[in-house]
C-alpha cells in the first residue's frame, strides 16, 4: 500500500500537471542509529520495520521522478505525532502512555533509552501548510525532516513527563530493547522554510489528558492500527 499507492498517485500527479506533491514519509526510515549522536537528512538509513522500508522506497521513487521527469515532489520525514485529531491514534507512544495512565493507572516502557522525535498534530498540520505555500524552488525534489530538534526525547523521559502530569501513574520498565533509536536534527526545515514548532511535549501531554478524558471509549478499535493493549 505505502509504495504502490504512492507510485500510482505520483504518476497521476505527473499526468495532470499538479503544482506540487507532498509525501508523508517518516523519521522511522533512519531506524537503528544508536551509534549516531544526531541524525540529519544525509545520514544513512537502517530501517527496521516493513513500514519504514516501504516509505523509504516510495521516497526514492518520488525523488527519481522529480530529478528525471520534473515531478514537483517533496518528502517530509515526519516525527511521531501526538495530540488531538479527528481520528486519534492511541497506539502511538505519547497518546498510548497518556491513555494507559488514565485508564489503567500504569505505563509499560520497553527498553526506554531509545531516542524519538515528537511533534504535536497542530504543528504537523502547520508544517504541511507551510510547504504548500513555500516557493517551489525550496520544495521540488527536496527532503526535510519535519519537526523540532528540541523535541527529541528518550522513551523514559516521555514516561517521566506523563508521570509528572499524572503523579499516581506506575511506570514499569521492561528490559526488552527496541532496536530503533534516532535523535533527529531539524535545522534544515527551520533554516530553509522557517518552520518552528509552537507546542512542546510537556504542554501537549497536559492537553492530551483532557482530550483523552473527553473520548467516550478510548479502547474502541477505530483508534488503533494495532490491537489495543487493554
Amino acid at each position: 500500500m505505502n509504495y504502490e499507492a504512492t507510485v500510482m498517485l505520483a504518476d497521476l500527479c505527473q499526468r495532470f500537471d499538479v503544482d506540487r506533491l507532498l509525501f508523508a514519509s517518516t523519521t522511522s526510515v533512519y531506524g537503528s542509529l544508536w551509534d549516531v549522536e544526531i541524525v540529519d537528512e544525509s545520514c544513512p538509513f537502517r530501517p527496521v520495520s516493513l513500514y519504514a522500508k516501504s516509505k523509504l522506497e516510495a521516497e526514492r521513487y518520488l525523488l527519481a521522478k522529480a530529478r528525471e521527469e520534473g515531478l514537483p515532489a517533496c518528502c517530509f520525514r515526519v516525527t511521531t505525532n501526538y495530540g488531538p485529531s479527528f481520528r486519534p491514534r492511541f497506539d502511538l507512544v505519547v497518546n498510548r502512555f497518556v491513555c494507559h495512565a488514565l485508564r489503567k493507572g500504569s505505563i509499560t516502557v520497553y527498553g526506554g533509552r531509545q531516542w524519538r522525535p515528537f511533534m504535536h498534530t497542530h504543528d504537523t498540520a502547520r508544517a504541511y501548510l507551510l510547504a504548500l505555500k513555500a516557493p517551489l524552488g525550496l520544495i521540488k525534489g527536496e527532503v526535510y525532516n519535519a519537526g523540532s530538534t528540541e523535541e527529541n526525547y528518550t522513551i523514559n523521559q516521555v514516561a517521566d513527563l506523563v508521570k509528572t502530569v499524572l503523579p499516581e501513574t506506575q511506570v514499569e520498565v521492561k528490559a526488552e530493547r527496541d532496536p530503533r533509536s534516532y535523535r533527529v536534527d531539524f535545522s534544515e526545515i527551520r533554516e530553509r522554510l522557517g518552520f518552528r514548532a509552537e507546542r512542546t511535549l510537556p504542554d501537549g501531554i497536559r492537553e492530551l489528558v483532557e482530550f483523552v478524558r473527553s473520548i467516550p471509549n478510548p479502547e474502541d478499535r477505530r483508534y488503533y492500527n494495532y490491537p489495543p493493549e487493554f
